[in-house]
């Protein structure tokens, strides 16, 4: 879920879903290989979302220990020495996403389902858009929009928000597919052109043939 490029292209941030485990925010060389956990061994929470500094250098992500109730804080990983820095006030914050030029994060909280912003130092935070159930936030490449899903919406629309000016625009809804067939349909992200990126979900159901001999 969520595959983001490291800026240097060499590898790729995603979230893995794993039989048997917890779910857990992974790297892979971007020319494949085997998942690497980015928590230390041994860690023994969570992390679903996270996303990469503009350098590279750096990992915001949200992290709970409580397996049982979702109750994130966001955390910033140091990629080459492993250290892990809390965000004081961040308690209920989730799917962190660095803005291109890093002076901003924004965030969703859980609570209120609102979208929120933040200064460069992840301290001080306003709100920046609400929605009925906000998910899959994405910066466009010049960092002056922030894309988002309503998942709450009854087109599982894809909304954007102009940082300046906090006026929140409806970019594309996914009725036409909802309504011929689609189970489900995720915004996934917004290429350098503005172009959506969706995953259309058909199910996964198939098809059988059945011999049927009546007495």
């Amino acid at each position: 879920y969520a595959p983001s490029w490291s800026p240097n292209g060499k590898e790729i941030l995603f979230t893995a879903f794993l039989l048997g485990k917890q779910p857990q925010l992974c790297f892979v060389a971007s020319g494949g290989g085997v998942p690497r956990p980015v928590l230390p061994p041994g860690t023994p929470g969570r992390t679903l979302s996270g996303d990469w500094s503009p350098d590279g250098s750096r990992i915001i992500m949200d992290y709970t220990d409580n397996l049982e109730s979702w109750q994130a804080q966001l955390q910033i990983l140091n990629v080459a020495t492993g250290a892990i820095t809390k965000l004081p006030g961040t308690e209920g914050l989730t799917q962190p996403r660095w803005s291109p030029d890093g002076a901003h994060f924004a965030a969703i909280e859980r609570r209120s389902h609102r979208i929120l912003l933040s200064d460069a130092e992840g301290k001080v935070w306003s709100f920046l858009a609400d929605a009925l159930d906000p998910s899959g936030i994405y910066w466009s490449a010049d960092g002056k929009f922030l894309y988002f899903q309503d998942s709450g919406d009854a087109e599982k629309s894809v909304y954007r928000v102009h940082i300046g000016e906090h006026a929140k625009e409806k970019v594309l809804g996914f009725g036409p597919w909802l309504t011929t067939g689609a189970a489900q349909c995720h915004f996934t992200g917004v290429g350098p052109d503005g172009s959506i990126y969706a995953t259309i979900d058909h199910g996964g159901t198939d098809l059988y043939a059945l011999d049927l001999n009546l007495p």
